[in-house]
């Protein structure tokens, strides 16, 4: 019989650090092309939706290098990013000095360790997109104790696909599944007896590198998931699949975006 660790990171404070931390260097940044484009879109979604985010305090939790933060600055009279990574929030400083933005800010500290003080009622918008900052329901509540008029969240929808990694985890008796995401948050709204509205789309993303940037990817990948990791097995395969000497992922997954009014 063989026993599986379940893919979706455990998560401790180190483990999420180490993880994230890890994927700085390598992390999309808020305006290539590909990634604003698609950002743009889902902006587009919410302004449809009635939020309206021209003059506004906006707070991005889980922000990472400011995709959504950084992003929508021009419009926003400040943007505030929150983020455990300190890695990440150098990109997000890089990225906002780049850009000339000046109303943009940010903290290095875990969600559910900000002091509520420090927040209630203080942004008109919070987000969080992709992240595990927010997950159960005292997260989740206190996102909306920060908002004075709407909450977004943008997560993990039940699918993740990637065929490289799929082999590669199944080796090392890991399963690839999505990382928790709109379940429980759906939850959590439901436990509190919120309206929201959700829609589910598609998203996928390539990547490209070398060997030995996949195999330290990967290295990190399941020591998080406290996995032993097999660096001889998997070296030969991803040099078996290589062209050029790069590796190439397509990784598919659905996503909701959610919006709610703080109660």
């Amino acid at each position: 019989m063989k026993f599986y660790i379940i893919m979706s990171m455990i998560a401790t404070a180190k483990n999420k650090k180490l993880y994230w931390n890890s994927r700085a260097l390598s992390y999309p940044r808020p305006f290539e092309p590909s990634v604003i484009r698609k950002t743009r879109a889902k902006i587009k979604y919410l302004r449809e939706c009635g939020i309206d985010f021209n003059g506004k305090d906006l707070l991005d939790i889980g922000c990472g290098s400011g995709i959504y933060a950084l992003a929508l600055a021009r419009r926003c009279t400040s943007v505030t990013g929150i983020d455990s990574s300190k890695a990440m929030l150098a990109n997000y400083i890089s990225e906002a000095k780049d850009k000339n933005i000046t109303n943009a800010s940010c903290l290095e500290e875990e969600w559910g360790k900000v002091p509520e003080e420090k927040i209630i009622k203080k942004f008109d918008i919070v987000l969080a997109s992709m992240t595990a900052a927010v997950q159960n329901y005292d997260e989740v509540m206190k996102m909306e104790k920060a908002a004075r008029e709407w909450c977004v969240y943008i997560g993990w929808a039940g699918e993740r696909h990637n065929a490289l990694l799929e082999k590669i985890y199944e080796h090392h008796g890991v399963k690839y599944l999505p990382p928790p995401g709109a379940e429980n948050i759906t939850s959590a709204l439901d436990r509190a007896g919120h309206r929201y509205e959700i829609r589910f789309l598609y998203d996928a993303w390539f990547k490209i590198k070398t060997v030995d940037d996949t195999l330290a990817d990967l290295a990190v990948n399941i020591k998080v998931n406290d996995g032993i990791f097999d660096e001889e097995w998997t070296r030969k395969f991803l040099e078996s699949k290589a062209v050029n000497g790069m590796v190439r992922q397509k990784t598919r997954v659905r996503k909701a975006v959610m919006i709610w009014k703080p109660q």
